[in-house]
């Protein structure tokens, strides 16, 4: 049984259905950028923090690959192997929300923050 959780921070509602767990409190003290964003989305905001979280244990190698890959996955292209793969059979529709996750996970493995 999932909790139906919902946080306001600074009047943006946090809460999301997908993930069943929060990251209200890091976003809030350590990533407070990320409310920031225009058309604040939570699933995104956890993939960019998700990617800041790799950039701070993977070697410069590891990143490097990774980041290859994901630029490969999120350039314009005939067909997204990876974003395909995210996709359940019973919903189709959900390619541009898995493009946008992994984009933002990209972001976030190349994003500058403070240590």
């Amino acid at each position: 049984m999932g909790y139906n959780l919902s946080v306001k921070i600074h009047g943006i509602r946090l809460y999301s259905p997908r993930s069943g767990v929060l990251n209200i409190e890091r976003v809030s003290e350590e990533h407070q950028d990320l409310l920031l964003e225009d058309d604040f989305d939570y699933d995104i905001c956890s993939a960019r923090l998700l990617g800041r979280d790799i950039a701070t244990i993977a070697s410069s190698i590891t990143k490097q690959v990774i980041d290859e890959l994901l630029t490969a996955e999120t350039t314009e292209q005939a067909q997204y192997k990876l974003v395909e793969a995210m996709q359940t059979r019973v919903n189709d529709s959900e390619f541009d929300q898995n493009l946008s996750l992994l984009a933002a996970l990209k972001e976030g493995l190349n994003d500058k923050v403070k240590a």
